[in-house]
């Protein structure tokens, strides 16, 4: 059996090729890092990337997330679009 990692690229509009960000920037087989894309599919404001460093951008903006208290609110981040990935890994 292999085991996938799914990881987060980052939040810091860093180039992880010349800066690497962990766990995102290890050199894994199966490791997937994910950078975050907006509503028009572009990379988002904040996101890291990396064109050899970062494999796949996912929806990261105003996605619904569960809060304390049984309710909803919009977060931002590659921590949002990497679960997207995940599910289909």
């Amino acid at each position: 059996k292999k085991t996938v990692f799914v990881v987060a690229a980052g939040n810091s509009t860093n180039n992880n090729d010349s800066r690497p960000v962990y766990p995102s920037s290890y050199v894994f087989p199966h490791l997937i890092s994910v950078a975050a894309s907006d509503d028009f599919d572009d990379l988002a404001w904040f996101s890291n990337f990396g064109q050899t460093s970062v494999n796949v951008g996912s929806p990261g903006v105003m996605i619904q997330s569960t809060m304390p208290n049984g309710t909803w609110a919009p977060m931002n981040g590659t921590s949002m679009a990497a679960p997207f990935v995940a599910g289909i890994a």
